[in-house]
């Protein structure tokens, strides 16, 4: 991969890890605001907790896998899946920029996770 390529990377991972860490940040604050003692005579609002959980969550989850990508372009990795070790396309890394396996690699252990 050219190095024009890989920071072109390096700089879309960057600005989503920092939106994502951001969303992170907004919904981890709405879920303390909704927990919050309530008041004497009010009661807690639980609509929507359970929902930024889960926005947390996955936001979470995709920050850690584009930390994880810029960590890789720094070991000078980015791009060759953790698989089989053959370089991943240019088409996947362009769609999923944070992929560490190979489209094969991938669905391989998609079917082999828990559902």
């Amino acid at each position: 991969m050219h190095p024009e390529e890989i920071e072109k990377h390096r700089r879309q991972l960057s600005a989503l890890g920092t939106r994502l860490t951001q969303t992170v940040d907004r919904s981890v604050n709405a879920v303390i605001e909704s927990i919050s003692p309530p008041g004497e005579h009010e009661q807690a609002p639980a609509e929507g907790v359970d929902g930024e959980i889960m926005i947390g969550r996955n936001e979470a989850e995709m920050l850690t896998a584009v930390n994880a990508a810029l960590d890789r372009i720094d070991r000078r990795e980015y791009g060759t899946c953790a698989g089989c070790g053959r370089p991943i396309a240019a088409a996947r890394l362009a769609a999923v920029p944070w992929a560490d396996r190979c489209t094969a690699c991938e669905r391989e252990h998609e079917s082999k996770r828990p559902r």
